[in-house]
């Protein structure tokens, strides 16, 4: 019967697929160093004591044992690796244009020669193909390609004369579909990085498993697009995306202290890093969106600490534990953050707000749920997505729209603002609009285009919606619940000033989030007066990956029963 049982979870076993997102800086490179080393490099704390009553320690025993009988180390796909793939497609003359077009340092002359016999080298292997050249090529050759080029760009400017060029290729890929051009633009071409990097799975894929008939496991560092993020999720049902958190002030000490980053240099990686949720140009789906990507991820991760600090076992910690239950889902049952934070994120699906769902939980100080919330309209009101453009221009429905909205200034507002769609294009989907999009556009123009002065009008009050921390704050009110003093509070986007002073109010001890919202909350709200809240990161499993992880495939009793039995 051990035979079966290994069968059972051959499928799971044999082929494992990581995707790391997160800023620069969060840990993505320390991470996938630690996945692809083999357990003897692992400097790992010891096992708890085996009668601790705890069950957080038991919990840690159980991953560590299984860790230590069943790790194997990961192949690294790096996405820097896949673009110079990209690059090297292109003669030593097209690509100093590009740099000099481009107003970035182009190559010394003298590197020209080493340019030229790695440009021979990339020609002379077939991605079509699966054989050993091909796979020593884009796991071991391909990054000492990279480390060149690299170096010839000025890797003693880490931040402008590198990533900076390479964040710019990446974006001329999806954008044109070649490393060099971003002047033919063709959206199809969205996927030209995954499409690649889907290449470089099944070759290594193949070499793993067909030739050394061992597992596969793989590991991609960095997705920085959320669109090439769910191309592997359609495709590969061992396919997890891992988001790696960090508090943003230890990112901003790691960029500076790690990468010599200036605080302006800090502020535009960050600004490039999370574009506008506002889509007005082709860019907005070829350009890097980390927090669109943290939002789409199946694990979060959480590496704080400060720059130099080599004790990475809280990180570590985490990793074994989530690829151990990869490998046997339901070794251990998830933690009361975790139960609780897919609560929230279950809540969210209930949102009808067009420009994002948020959802949110609320126990009291013994960890019972007592209220859930998601961000949408007061009770009776309609939400945006419910809602028509139509229906407002031609005034078939009254109910549905305020006072405001109905009046000519607003309409004018939608007509001049809202993008004009032909009904063939629609595809039976529904018109609708956001109210608060139109209503900052309208402050604009009032402005005169001011943007400075149009930034103080535009937050969160000019929106219909109650935000999910408030709407679950309101529900504990509305129906006579208990009171939440010292509970704790969980959120997939961390409360904004406005939510933060009610939870203040509310004697909320704990916050824990995910998705961190622009603000002040922190600095302004919960770090002041004389009960300070203790804000989180949120670490763990999400969504459909909280119950792939946690539901076992077979009941761990019948599992064991099994393994007695000698056929």
């Amino acid at each position: 019967m051990l035979e079966a049982i290994n069968q059972i979870y051959k499928h799971r076993k044999d082929f494992i697929l990581i995707g790391l997102t997160g800023k620069i800086g969060a840990g993505c490179s320390t991470t996938a160093k630690f996945m692809t080393q083999d357990i003897s490099s692992h400097n790992l704390p010891s096992l708890c004591i085996s009668s601790s009553s705890s069950d957080t320690d038991r919990k840690k025993n159980i991953i560590q044992k299984f860790y230590l009988a069943n790790w194997k180390p990961f192949v690294k796909i790096t996405a820097s690796d896949v673009i110079t793939s990209f690059l090297l497609e292109n003669d030593f003359d097209t690509v100093q244009n590009f740099l000099k077009s481009a107003n970035f340092k182009e190559f010394n002359l003298d590197f020209k020669k080493d340019y030229n016999r790695l440009h021979k080298e990339y020609k002379n292997i077939s991605f079509k193909k699966k054989n050993k050249e091909t796979y020593e090529y884009i796991t071991n050759k391909l990054s000492n390609a990279s480390l060149e080029i690299k170096k010839a760009l000025g890797i003693e400017n880490k931040y402008r004369n590198y990533s900076e060029i390479y964040q710019n290729i990446g974006d001329n890929l999806r954008l044109s579909g070649t490393a060099t051009n971003n002047k033919n633009t063709d959206l199809k071409n969205i996927f030209t990085i995954s499409e690649r990097i889907n290449k470089f799975v099944k070759i290594i894929k193949y070499h793993k498993i067909e030739v050394k008939k061992e597992p596969a496991y793989i590991v991609i560092d960095a997705f920085r697009n959320p669109f090439e993020a769910m191309y592997f999720k359609e495709r590969y049902a061992a396919f997890y995306l891992f988001s790696i958190n960090a508090e943003q002030r230890h990112v901003e000490d790691r960029l500076a202290r790690g990468l010599k980053m200036s605080i302006d240099q800090i502020k535009q990686q960050d600004d490039k890093e999370n574009p506008s949720d506002t889509v007005d140009s082709a860019k907005n789906f070829v350009s890097q969106n980390i927090k669109a990507c943290i939002q789409k991820s199946d694990v979060h991760i959480a590496n704080n600490g400060m720059y130099g600090n080599s004790n990475y076992h809280e990180l570590y910690g985490q990793i074994i534990k989530y690829i151990s239950l990869i490998q046997h889902p339901g070794l251990i049952t998830p933690s009361l953050d975790e139960k609780m934070m897919q609560v929230a994120h279950t809540a969210k699906l209930n949102s009808a707000c067009l420009s994002r769902q948020v959802g949110a939980s609320i126990t009291n100080e013994y960890g019972s749920l007592k209220a859930i919330g998601w961000n949408s309209v007061a009770d009776g009101q309609t939400p945006c997505l419910l809602r028509s453009k139509d229906e407002i221009l031609t005034g078939t429905e009254s109910k549905s729209f305020s006072m405001y909205e109905k009046g000519e200034k607003f309409k004018k507002a939608i007509i001049e603002f809202y993008p004009k769609i032909k009904s063939e294009d629609l595809l039976g989907r529904n018109q609708s609009f956001c109210f608060s999009e139109i209503h900052n556009k309208q402050i604009m123009a009032e402005k005169n285009q001011n943007t400075e002065a149009c930034k103080c009008d535009k937050n969160q009050v000019h929106t219909r919606s109650l935000h999910a921390e408030e709407n679950a704050f309101l529900q504990i009110s509305k129906y006579g619940g208990e009171g939440i003093k010292n509970g704790t509070l969980y959120s997939t986007a961390s409360p904004c000033e406005l939510c933060s002073k009610k939870a203040y109010q509310l004697g909320i001890k704990r916050i824990v989030y995910i998705d961190p919202y622009p603000g002040t909350a922190q600095e302004q709200i919960l770090l002041s007066g004389l009960y300070l809240p203790k804000v989180e990161l949120f670490k763990g499993a999400i969504g459909n990956a909280y119950n792939k992880l946690y539901e076992p495939i077979i009941s761990y009793k019948d599992e064991l029963s099994a393994l007695r039995i000698k056929i």
